[in-house]
This record gives C-alpha cells, sequence and structure tokens, in this order.
C-alpha cells in the first residue's frame, strides 16, 4: 500500500540524490495505476522526480519531464519491454504525451543497461515518440524492430536478457 496512490509509494518517486523532492504529479500516479491494472503486475519504477543538481550530475535531458515530476522510468518484471509498450500506448495520457523506449544492451564493462520504458504526461498533447540505444538517439522504429528481435529470439531459445 502506497502513500501516493494504491500501488505506489513517494520512497519510489523520490529524487535519487536524497533532495526530498518525491512528490510527482497526480495524473502522473493515476496513469501508472492504469497501466499498472492493465497489465495485472507490478511496475518498477526506475526513476521518477529529478531535481535539477541530480539531473544535471547524470545527464539528464536539460527539459527533462522528471525534473517537473511528470515522467517516469519504468519496467514490469516477467513482461517484455514491447507487450509493456503495446499496453502503455493504451493508456491515454502516455498516448497523447511521451513514450521513450530504452531497449537492453551491455555497456563496455558488460553491465546491462536501458531495458525500460519512460513515460511522460503532457498538458498540450504531441503523442511524442523518441528512442535511445547504447546511450543514442535512434529512430522510433529501430527501437521497436529491436524489440521485436528480442521477443523472437526470446521465443526460440532461452535468453536472459537485462535484469
Amino acid at each position: 500500500m502506497g502513500n501516493l496512490s494504491p500501488h505506489f509509494d513517494s520512497t519510489e518517486a523520490a529524487c535519487h540524490c536524497g533532495c526530498g523532492f518525491d512528490t510527482p504529479k497526480c495524473r502522473l500516479i493515476v496513469a501508472l495505476e492504469e497501466l499498472r491494472g492493465d497489465i495485472h503486475r507490478p511496475l518498477k519504477v526506475n526513476c521518477l522526480c529529478r531535481c535539477a543538481k541530480h539531473n544535471k550530475a547524470i545527464g539528464g535531458h536539460v527539459n527533462s519531464f522528471h525534473l517537473t515530476a511528470a515522467a517516469a522510468d519504468v519496467r514490469a518484471p516477467g513482461l517484455s519491454l514491447l507487450a509493456l509498450f503495446n499496453r502503455a500506448i493504451c493508456v491515454k495520457a502516455f498516448f497523447e504525451g511521451g513514450i521513450g523506449v530504452y531497449p537492453p544492451w551491455k555497456d563496455s564493462k558488460g553491465k546491462w543497461r536501458g531495458n525500460f520504458l519512460h513515460l511522460e504526461i503532457r498538458d498540450n498533447p504531441k503523442h511524442k515518440r523518441f528512442a535511445v540505444y547504447k546511450g543514442d538517439s535512434i529512430p522510433f522504429s529501430e527501437a521497436l524492430d529491436i524489440l521485436k528481435e528480442i521477443e523472437r529470439l526470446k521465443s526460440s531459445t532461452t535468453v536472459l536478457i537485462g535484469g
């Protein structure tokens, strides 16, 4: 039981630097609850609120929606990123807002990166879609192709893709 909603708590929303910024926009939490209910499983929040200092320290976008607590980076353990994307796009707030796809990849040290969706709510609908792979912007369609290939590989063999 969370203090923001039935399934989300301010500790999940808090900026990772410890500054105390932990209050996301209500519409974002409502949309996350809708997505969670649709997929019938918990969402793992990687990042929600982010202060300007922490955003700069991690190389976040200067106009990141995390700065106004209007974005969440999430994954759903046990559910593929493609399946999560296919459900997130059905949530009106995310469909009209922004959806970023970060396919999984290994960095030079062998550590898994990515493997999450960036979900935004916006006051003025933009239907923004973007993708980042290995730290670089890529065409959104290319990211979906990567996710489809991961699905194909997972169905043909047993492959562990990023935590």
